[in-house]
């Protein structure tokens, strides 16, 4: 059926350019990078105000000190590794287009990762003991664990997401 869609629409732009005299490969370029472009801008804006979220707070933590910037940057390199990378679960679901089951796996995805908060926010709030333990400057890893306790119901908002 797709193909006949598109083997119809190929001959109206043939004949479109027939009478406009334009090229019909050049309107399929055209028609193709709108296409893409309305996937990747939505992309891009999204990957943008994800990577504002923990760019904005280590600016902030930059005019208090070099402590703190260190400690913030710190703590947001711990949160991408234990916490927040962990939560992709649903997209599988969404990528194979098992659209019909596409609402069992957001609920169990949506339950598994609030259990995986439960963990993580476990780790984070102990997270000066363990970047003490991984070598870590123990003031720096004491400004990593108080910026982290303070990530801790963010975590939680991702996870519902």
């Amino acid at each position: 059926m797709e193909d006949s869609l598109l083997r119809s629409r190929c001959e109206r732009e043939e004949e479109q350019s027939k009478k406009h005299g334009r090229c019909a490969y050049l309107s399929l370029d055209r028609s193709e990078a709108k296409f893409q472009a309305s996937i990747a801008v939505p992309m891009i804006v999204t990957n943008m105000c994800v990577y504002s979220m923990t760019l904005v707070p280590v600016m902030f933590a930059g005019h208090l000190g070099d402590l703190e910037l260190a400690g913030s940057t710190l703590a947001n390199s711990w949160a991408f590794v234990s916490g927040f990378a962990l939560l992709a679960l649903f997209g599988q679901g969404y990528g194979a287009k098992t659209y019909r089951m596409l609402g069992i796996y957001l609920q169990s995805s949506i339950i598994s990762t609030f259990f995986i908060c439960i963990v993580v926010s476990v780790l984070w709030f102990y997270a000066e003991a363990i970047l003490v333990l991984l070598h870590q400057d123990a003031a720096v890893s004491r400004m990593a664990s108080l910026y982290l306790r303070w990530l801790i119901p963010g975590i939680y908002a991702y996870a519902f997401l």
